[in-house]
């Protein structure tokens, strides 16, 4: 990764985990970092500090996250057809609504984090 945020943290290795973890995430890409952001929000709203540990093999977020391969986009307009075929139009408006919510929430955890 080239000029990451948090250089110091990037190239951090050490020895295996002390033993003294509550939660291991295995992998450093979007999806750990979202679970890892959850685990830390949900611990200090509930005043139980929560002892995190990631496991990753190589640099954090140097697999597919931080190639970009992967997108977040919504885009229930191309899907909705195929959904209502398939599943029905309840069905499909609930996933259409569930993805249009995502994009506000995601939305919302940028601006916070910002």
């Amino acid at each position: 990764m080239e000029d990451p945020p948090f250089p110091d943290l990037c190239n951090m290795n050490s020895d295996l985990p002390s033993g003294q973890s509550e939660v291991v995430i295995i992998g450093s890409g979007i999806a750990a970092a979202a679970v890892a952001r959850s685990v830390l929000a949900e611990s200090e709203r509930v005043g139980r500090p929560r002892r995190v540990t990631v496991l990753e093999s190589r640099e954090l977020c140097s697999g597919a996250s931080g190639r970009n391969v992967g997108h977040l986009k919504s885009m229930p307009h191309e899907l909705f057809d195929r959904l209502r075929k398939e599943i029905g139009i309840q069905r499909a408006k609930a996933i259409a609504r569930f993805q249009v919510h995502q994009i506000r929430v995601l939305t919302e955890i940028c601006d916070f984090e910002d």
